[in-house]
Parts: C-alpha cells; sequence; structure tokens
C-alpha cells in the first residue's frame, strides 16, 4: 500500500521523533470535557480599566490614560460594531459611567466641585450640571437621568435628588434639609435612600418619585433601609440593623412583601422585572461565608451558590453582590479560596462558569445574554485590570483528533483518539507500529455512537465497529478470536448532516480489516489492490 506508506513518510518529525516531545504536547492539550466559552478582551494596555456599566450591546468603564496620555480618568466605550471608542480627553478625573441604550452618563471634577456628564453618539460630551455643589452618582434610564447633590434650590448642604430628560431639563425633586443619595431610575420611575421622612428620623427610609404620582415614602421604622433597585414598578432593597439585614421589596399594587425572614445578613439586592438577586449570609450550608440567592413571585427564594468561599468582606473572596438582567443572574465567586471567576445562572441552565483562569475577574454586569467585567492579566499578560465580555456562549468543541499508526510487523492499522494511548503506543512499541499522522478530525457534538473496538488475537490486529448489533455478534459468534477492548471515540452508524464516511475494507489474506476516511486512497486502494482487499463500504460517519 505505497500511498499509505507515503502517508507515514510525511509524518510531522518533529511531533513523534522523541517521547518528551509528545508528552508535552500532553500537557498542552485541554479535556475534551471542558466547556469553553465566547470571551472577548475589550482593552489591552498597562493601566487599570475599571467600574464597568452595560446596556444591551454596549459597554463603558474609566481608565487612566487614553489617547491624551493623561494620568486622569477618562471614560471609554465599545459596541460589537464600533469597537473601542475614547469618550473623553481631558486632565479631568471621570468617575463611574452608567449606560442606557446609548447614553451614557457619569460625573467628573471640571473645578473646584463634581458635575454631571453626559455623551451620546450623535450629540458628544454634554454637561449636564454646571453649580457649585456635588452632583454625584448619576444612574439613567431610556432618556431620563438621576443623581443627588448638594445645594439646589435650598441652598442647603445636605444633598437633594434631581432628574433630567431632554424635553424638561433638569428638575429637583427634593427639598428638605436632610440627605438624599444613590438614587436609581428605570423608565420614568426613580427610587432612592433618604434620611428623615415622615417619621423625622435619622435612619435611612426608602423613597419613590413618578411623574405622575410625585415622591411617596415607602418605609416609616427605625432601621436602616439601603440599596434600592428598581426595575419597572417593582423595587428592591435590604433593611435591618445590628447581626440581621432583610430583602423588601414593593409595587405600586402589592405594597411591601417580605423576601427574606432569617437571622442572616441579605444585602444588596438587584432587581429585573419580577426576579430579584441578593448576596446573603448562611443558607442550605449553614456557612458564615456569602452565598448568592434569587426570588420571584411564583417560585420564591432559590439559592444558587452553596459554597465554602473564606471572607465575605473582601470582593476577590467572596460571592460578590450579584446582577440580574430578565432571568439570567450573574456574580464573581471563589470557589476554590483563591481567585475570583465569573459565574451567570439562569433557570433553564443552570450555573456556569465563564473564566477558568489564574486572575481575579471581578465585578460583572449583564444586560440581556451579554455579560462584561473586569479582571486581571488578559493577552498582554500584566497584573493591571482589563475589560472582557462574553454572552455566556459554549463555543463548539475544537475537533478531536484520531491518530493512525501502521503494524509493520503484520500490515495492519491501529486508531485511536486518545493522547496518552498515542504516547503509550510512540514510547513502548517503537519496534512494533510507526505513527502515520492524524487520519481525521471528529466533532465531538456531531457525533452519537461510540466506537467499539475489539483486539483479533489471531491476526494481532484492530476491528472498529459503530454497529451494536454487529459488536454482539463478534462477541457471540466468535469470542476465541476477538476480545473487546471497549468503546472508543464517537462516530455516527448513520450519516448525518455536515459528515463523512470511513470506508471498510476485508484483507483476505490475514483476515484484519482497514480503514480510511480519504475517498482517494479507497480508490487507490480498490484499483491497486483487487485481490488483497475487499471493500465493505462505509464503516461509520464521522460528524465534522
Amino acid at each position: 500500500m505505497r500511498h499509505v506508506r507515503q502517508l507515514g513518510a510525511r509524518r510531522i518529525v518533529a511531533i513523534i521523533a522523541t517521547a518528551s516531545v509528545v508528552m508535552s504536547m500532553m500537557t498542552s492539550t485541554a479535556p475534551a470535557s471542558a466547556l469553553v466559552y465566547d470571551l472577548a478582551q475589550l482593552s489591552a494596555n498597562g493601566v487599570n480599566d475599571m467600574f464597568v456599566s452595560m446596556s444591551g450591546d454596549r459597554v463603558a468603564w474609566i481608565a487612566p490614560g487614553g489617547s491624551d496620555g493623561g494620568a486622569d480618568q477618562e471614560v471609554f466605550t465599545w459596541t460589537p460594531s464600533g469597537g473601542v471608542v475614547q469618550i473623553t480627553r481631558d486632565t479631568l478625573d471621570d468617575a463611574e459611567p452608567r449606560v442606557s441604550g446609548d447614553r451614557i452618563v457619569w460625573y467628573a471634577w471640571p473645578g473646584d466641585d463634581y458635575e454631571i456628564r453626559m455623551w451620546t453618539p450623535a450629540g458628544g460630551v454634554v454637561q449636564l450640571t454646571d453649580n457649585t455643589g456635588h452632583d454625584m452618582y448619576p444612574d439613567v434610564s431610556g432618556d431620563r437621568v438621576v443623581w443627588y447633590g448638594s445645594g439646589g434650590s435650598d441652598s442647603g448642604m445636605d444633598t437633594e435628588i434631581f432628574t433630567w430628560t431632554p424635553a424638561g431639563g433638569i428638575a429637583q425633586l427634593t427639598a428638605d434639609s436632610y440627605s438624599q443619595a444613590r438614587p436609581k431610575v428605570s423608565g420614568d420611575r426613580i427610587a432612592w435612600i433618604g434620611e428623615g421622612g415622615s417619621d423625622f428620623g435619622a435612619d435611612n427610609e426608602v423613597f419613590t418619585w413618578t411623574p405622575a404620582g410625585s415622591i411617596v415614602q415607602l418605609t416609616q421604622n427605625s432601621v436602616l433601609d439601603y440599596g434600592a433597585s428598581v426595575s419597572g414598578d417593582r423595587i428592591a432593597w435590604h433593611s435591618g440593623t445590628g447581626g440581621d439585614a432583610e430583602i423588601v421589596t414593593w409595587t405600586p399594587g402589592g405594597g411591601l412583601e417580605s423576601v427574606t425572614d432569617d437571622d442572616a445578613w441579605d444585602v444588596f439586592p438587584s432587581v429585573s422585572g419580577d426576579r430579584i438577586a441578593w448576596y446573603g449570609a448562611g443558607g442550605t450550608d449553614g456557612g458564615a461565608d456569602g452565598e448568592i440567592f434569587t426570588w420571584t413571585p411564583a417560585g420564591g427564594v432559590v439559592q444558587l451558590t452553596t459554597n465554602s468561599v473564606p471572607d465575605p468582606y473582601y470582593l476577590e473572596f467572596m460571592d460578590n453582590v450579584p446582577l440580574v438582567s430578565g432571568d439570567r443572574v450573574v456574580w464573581s465567586g471563589a470557589p476554590d479560596g483563591a481567585d475570583a471567576e465569573i459565574f451567570a445562572w439562569t433557570p433553564t441552565g443552570g450555573t456556569i462558569q465563564l473564566t477558568t483562569d489564574g486572575a481575579d475577574d471581578l465585578a460583572p454586569v449583564v444586560s440581556g445574554t451579554r455579560i462584561a467585567w473586569f479582571g486581571a492579566g488578559g493577552t498582554d499578560g500584566g497584573s493591571d485590570y482589563e475589560v472582557f465580555t462574553s454572552t455566556g456562549q459554549a463555543l463548539p468543541p475544537a475537533p478531536a483528533p484520531v491518530y493512525r499508526f501502521y503494524n509493520f510487523t503484520n500490515n495492519t492499522h491501529f486508531f485511536t483518539s486518545s493522547l496518552d494511548e498515542a504516547n503509550s503506543v510512540i514510547v513502548n512499541y517503537p519496534k512494533v507500529f510507526r505513527y502515520e499522522g492524524i487520519c481525521y478530525y471528529t466533532n465531538l457534538n456531531n457525533n452519537t455512537q461510540p466506537l467499539y473496538r475489539f483486539y483479533n488475537k489471531v491476526s494481532a490486529s484492530h476491528f472498529y465497529t459503530a454497529s451494536a448489533e454487529e459488536a454482539a455478534h463478534i462477541l457471540a459468534t466468535w469470542p476465541t478470536i476477538f476480545q473487546l477492548d471497549g468503546q472508543t471515540y464517537a462516530v455516527n452508524p448513520a450519516p448525518v448532516p455536515n459528515s463523512a464516511p470511513v470506508y471498510r475494507f476485508f484483507n483476505l489474506r490475514n483476515g484484519s480489516h482497514f480503514y480510511t476516511a480519504s475517498a482517494e486512497e479507497a480508490d487507490m486502494v480498490i484499483a491497486t489492490w483487487p485481490n488483497v482487499y475487499r471493500f465493505e463500504g462505509p464503516a461509520f460517519w464521522i460528524g465534522q
């Protein structure tokens, strides 16, 4: 079989010249069962890219430097079609960007105080406030921007809530002598926490506002209410004091509802539609570490993590404040107690781990199916933080090679998909087998039937079949001749989309079988050795 022998002559000598080279191939080969997800690195530089925000496919973050090379923080954005765009080029420190659609807002220090700035692709950078008070921590939903700032119409030193729309300009929502802070917005509904309220207490209360309904105080108690989040008409926050805090939610129709009632900290809820996610201590394992939980009105509380992550106070060692979009919950956790990784959960898909590296991946955000975060390392291998994104889709596994060996003691062939076994054959049987290279590749997702492998004790060759019936027939008919080695790599017993046949020949002289996925080699065997090989047709199909 000259063509088969030529295959051997064309083998990559560097691969099989020594066992050590082959063994090095083993160490760099990932397990076939490991899922790899579609990760994209958005930044690659020597500075810290952090504080990621996202809406749809638009991601925004801050980083020092940029095209002007300054040490101050600049705002950057990315979309799949537009790539990375540097929005600001100034000498100011720009901070805490938030995104909704194509609108990005943040606060900056242009002089003696913080002001609110905004960017859209069409309008560029616009400064919304220009006063002598601090305006900070904006949020945005559609065309509505909210923030809190000092001063306002009452000229007090306490902070008030403000909002802006293109049509209405700036409107001051609160005007009192108590500090109001951290507003969040969804559509035209704004929620925030503030001191005072109708009971005039020093503790924080939760408030909401809509253009039609004005300000409504949702809580009136003597405990701390904090971390308000809003989606549509649903608001969630945590409420408590001392060593206990609980998750509470409110809707206009349902009023106040306690989501949790335990003796542990449940804090920092995120809400999307009717789904709430939060971080809490304890859980079913009773540990002091933090776990991730989610709740819906229909499904109640579900605990998403159960582990012993050691320290809930450090970002890299905790299941960190989760965020939710639709039914997708994301968080950063350190399941091995070492570096932090990114996780995502859906009701149908369960929990997936998106990152598996030796660096911290932190503070994920989510919008629909897209997830973004910042993490150390990346393609430049630096210790600074870069920005990454993923849609949480598992990439198809890399095609798995099948290795072919020629047994020059009996003119037969041996096939294996196991790199370990291929290495063992090369190292231990150099006088029996000659490595001929990779004969074909298989797609793990497009092959369903494990291939049965038999050892022929008479001819010292191997027989392969994808037919369970043929395998059973061989065992029943020739138990003294054939020994079942077991199941090897998966193939298909019949054609499937995007598959190719593997042809089988019977050797009339020694009773062995020859297999090839090459139609040219099959034609050559038929034409050259008609008295040696009998063509038996396709033995199985390999999905590509």
